[in-house]
């Protein structure tokens, strides 16, 4: 798959593109937004005790909620047919014409799921804010037939503004919703997660998976440095 200058072998080299893109977009763009804020990505949250897992590529926390990303980086023309169906991607070579999961469907489950873990840990009640984040060559169709869902759509370049708009009503960030996602992400998870998750989905959907994203994490480090070092700003990953 090809764009104007990056080149990738996998859907998973481009799903890791895309989700680089929109983290710098965080990193870079929202320094100035006033409040508690940081970023955990690539999260394996149960779903059914230790049976199942669900993947939500990114989160981001600040002092107004919790930000839960579905991101995707497309060519071609992307239709969309609702927010529960699925999304067609087409091209002017017919054979590549594909259909996805919608991502706002995705990302409904994904915080259906990780509502349930924080209640299990007690924590209810919190803001959790949806956004579809898509980068690429794409032109996205029929974004008027989800204009009343509960979800933002947007380019990967379009989301520090968009979170901005959302972020006005504050609310303290409680920092034991971190420490509870906390060994669910990329600061703890290895390889070997990452493949039993993909395996776990192959065993209970017929659907075609995207692979989970490869990526080396980075230096094991326990959740009171983290802390520490994201109560001073932002905490790369």
């Amino acid at each position: 798959m090809v764009n104007n200058t990056q080149t990738f072998e996998t859907p998973a080299q481009v799903g890791k593109y895309g989700e680089d893109l929109l983290h710098q977009e965080l990193l870079f763009n929202l320094q100035s937004l006033p409040g508690e804020k940081y970023i955990l990505r690539n999260l394996l949250i149960p779903t059914n005790g230790d049976v199942h897992t669900t993947q939500i590529d990114m989160i981001f926390f600040h002092s107004s909620g919790i930000y839960v990303f579905e991101c995707k980086y497309w060519a071609g023309v992307v239709y969309i047919n609702s927010a529960e169906g699925d999304w067609r991607q087409t091209f002017s070579d017919k054979s590549k014409n594909k259909s996805y999961t919608s991502p706002v469907k995705q990302n409904k489950m994904h915080i259906k799921w990780l509502k349930k873990f924080l209640a299990e840990k007690g924590l209810t009640g919190l803001p959790i804010h949806s956004i579809v984040a898509y980068g690429g060559s794409c032109e996205l169709k029929n974004l008027e037939r989800i204009k009343n869902y509960p979800v933002t759509i947007c380019r990967i370049e379009n989301v520090p503004q968009e979170v901005m708009k959302i972020a006005k009503k504050k609310q303290p960030l409680h920092k034991r919703v971190c420490q509870a996602l906390y060994p669910f992400s990329s600061y703890v998870l290895t390889e070997k997660d990452n493949e039993e998750h993909d395996e776990r989905c192959k065993t209970y959907s017929n659907t075609p998976q995207t692979p989970s994203i490869a990526f080396v994490p980075p230096p094991s480090v326990t959740f009171d440095a983290f802390w520490r070092e994201f109560s001073e700003g932002f905490v790369v990953s």
